[in-house]
């Protein structure tokens, strides 16, 4: 196998775990890549199949030829093959299948933090977040919404959205393209004064100006970002939003006196060998950051980031 070539996880299962459903939907890696990975090669003990597992690493430039590996490989559990299937999951475990199989089905990739959770806490968690997405008290949705935005959003590459009312009710839900969610009138209307409104911005940076305008015209009472790195809010003063037109051109007054600071960045990003994407976002995370610290104090918006440094 030529050093850095890189694999696609395939699976060759009737029947595969979510561990390994969550490898095929992974970029490709090298073999060294797979191996340090939090999924593993397969048949490691980093899937839940283990010894059983029947998925392969296919070199990317042969994803072409799939139909041919098909043919040669049987399934696991055909008939006419010793292939083990899948390890029977037994009545205890039946719940957690299916909380498993509802969240890929509902939202994607399964949040990371069950990997470090006993497994038999992972089904009360899953139900929980779905529970909240459903409806319910608003912090409890709000949680649930935010962990599948941002998995939603780390797996595509796209932003979305959920607007959410003060009972927790789900005002909205949209999705997005790469850079932004777009609303019809009527769509915008319908989450005016919205107790929360959050999306997720793949870059990982702060709020935009034009997210600003949009919570100040629609009255959001709270906004959230989040993303891979970083989760962001942002909450009017007690009177409530400035206009909103001022505040836009405010956003864009501030973020247009630090470009000259932030090119500069940009281009030590570059010269340290940093690809061009990574170096734009990686940019517009402390740009934006910046602006909303000095935008903040002068609307008196209660404006917070967490996460990693």
């Amino acid at each position: 196998m030529p050093e850095g070539e890189l694999l696609q996880n395939v699976i060759c299962s009737m029947n595969p775990c979510p561990i390994c459903l969550d490898a095929a939907d992974e970029e490709p890696m090298t073999y060294d890549e797979w191996a340090g990975s939090e999924y593993g090669l397969p048949g490691s003990s980093g899937r839940y199949c283990e010894d059983d597992c029947h998925c392969i690493l296919v070199p990317v430039d042969a994803m072409g030829e799939l139909p041919e590996i098909d043919n040669l490989v049987k399934l696991r559990g055909e008939e006419g093959t010793e292939i083990t299937s899948i390890v029977e999951i037994g009545p205890s475990e039946q719940g957690l299948k299916e909380a498993m199989e509802e969240w890929n089905r509902l939202y994607g990739k399964l949040p990371p933090e069950i990997y470090g959770m006993d497994v038999m806490q992972v089904e009360a968690y899953l139900r929980k977040l779905m529970a909240g997405m459903a409806g319910g008290p608003l912090a409890q949705v709000a949680d649930a919404a935010m962990i599948a935005i941002r998995e939603k959003g780390m797996a595509s590459g796209n932003e979305s959205l959920a607007a959410l009312g003060d009972n927790g009710e789900m005002l909205l839900q949209l999705a997005g393209n790469k850079n932004s969610v777009d609303f019809t009138n009527a769509e915008g209307e319908a989450i005016r004064g919205a107790a929360v409104e959050i999306h997720n911005h793949p870059s990982s940076s702060s709020f935009s100006g034009q997210d600003i305008q949009h919570f100040a015209f629609l009255e959001i009472k709270k906004g959230i970002v989040v993303s891979e790195k970083f989760t962001y809010t942002v909450e009017p003063p007690a009177e409530g939003w400035g206009p909103w037109q001022d505040m836009g051109q405010a956003y864009r007054s501030i973020h247009s006196s630090l470009r000259s600071k932030y090119e500069a960045v940009y281009q030590a990003h570059k010269a340290a060998g940093m690809s061009e994407a990574d170096a734009q976002d990686l940019t517009a995370q402390v740009h934006s950051h910046e602006v909303m610290e000095k935008l903040a104090p002068k609307y008196k918006l209660k404006y917070t980031r967490t996460g990693a440094e």
